[in-house]
């Protein structure tokens, strides 16, 4: 379900991370606004899509093969600042 993020434009104001159904999206610019109250205030904030890295995420791990054939990379470039997640273990 996509996140929205809403801004009061009376008291300024940022509501984060609304968890709401896409053609639901809409119903907290009818609404008041939560910190000061004032009637149609509210604006939706345009941001990029939260789109995230499955393995950095810890979704998925990286196969053994995979960290092997980066390591074998990264040994024949020495002045490589590439680093090698270990496979299983959650990337940040």
């Amino acid at each position: 379900m996509p996140m929205y993020d809403y801004q009061c434009t009376h008291c300024e104001a940022i509501i984060e991370d609304i968890m709401l159904p896409y053609d639901q999206r809409d119903i907290p610019l009818t609404e008041p606004c939560p910190y000061c109250a004032q009637v149609n205030t509210v604006q939706r904030l345009i941001s990029a899509p939260n789109i995230g890295d499955s393995v950095r995420l810890g979704r998925l791990h990286l196969p053994s093969a995979w960290t092997d054939k980066l390591s074998q990379i990264k040994a024949k470039h020495h002045r490589s600042t590439m680093r090698v997640p270990t496979p299983g273990k959650r990337e940040l």
